[in-house]
C-alpha cells in the first residue's frame, strides 16, 4: 500500500528534539570560544566596535610618537598598548546567554570614568552579522545531535 511509518524512529526523533537548545548553543560557543575571541580581537585591531561601527577618533601626537616607537599602528585606535586588554577578554555564561567580559583586575581602567569604554564605546562582542556567520557551524553541530552522532550533557 503506501510507505510504512516507523513510529519508534519518530518517537526517538521527537525525544531528541526536547534537547535544551539554549544550553546546547551556549555549550557550543564556550567549546569554540577561541574563534569568537579571535574575531573580537581582530575587530579591535581594525578599530571596529562590538556594534560594527568604526572608531573615527585618532591618537594624540604624543601617543602616535609612542606607538611608532613601539612599532604599533597609529592610523587607528586599536586599544592595544601592552596587550593586557586583549588578553583579558573572555566569554562566559551569564544565565541563558553568553557574554564577552573583561577581567577588571587585569584591566581596571576599562569601565572607569573616562576609561576605554567611555572614550571609545563597547569593544566587547561581535556585530550580529559576524556572530551569525561564525555561528553557522552550529547548525551542523545541532543536526549531529539530532541524528545521535554527537552527544551533549544538555539532553532533556
Amino acid at each position: 500500500m503506501g510507505d510504512s511509518v516507523d513510529f519508534g524512529q519518530m518517537a526517538r526523533f521527537f525525544e531528541k528534539m526536547s534537547l535544551n537548545f539554549d544550553e546546547i548553543a551556549i555549550e557550543y560557543i564556550l567549546e569554540n570560544k577561541d574563534k569568537y575571541l579571535d574575531a573580537n580581537r581582530s575587530n579591535l585591531d581594525q578599530a571596529i566596535n562590538a556594534d560594527g561601527t568604526k572608531l573615527e577618533q585618532s591618537y594624540s601626537e604624543f601617543t602616535k610618537a609612542y606607538k611608532r616607537f613601539k612599532g604599533q599602528p597609529t592610523d587607528r585606535i586599536t586599544r592595544k598598548d601592552t596587550g593586557a586588554f586583549y588578553e583579558s577578554i573572555e566569554i562566559v555564561k551569564n544565565g541563558s546567554a553568553v557574554e564577552f567580559v573583561v577581567d577588571n583586575s587585569a584591566v581596571p581602567y576599562y569601565n572607569e570614568p573616562n576609561g576605554l569604554y567611555d572614550r571609545y564605546g563597547e569593544a566587547l562582542g561581535l556585530p550580529l552579522d559576524q556572530f551569525q556567520e561564525l555561528f553557522h557551524d552550529f547548525k551542523v553541530h545541532f543536526i549531529e545531535l539530532i541524528r545521535g552522532t554527537k552527544t551533549t550533557q544538555y539532553a532533556a
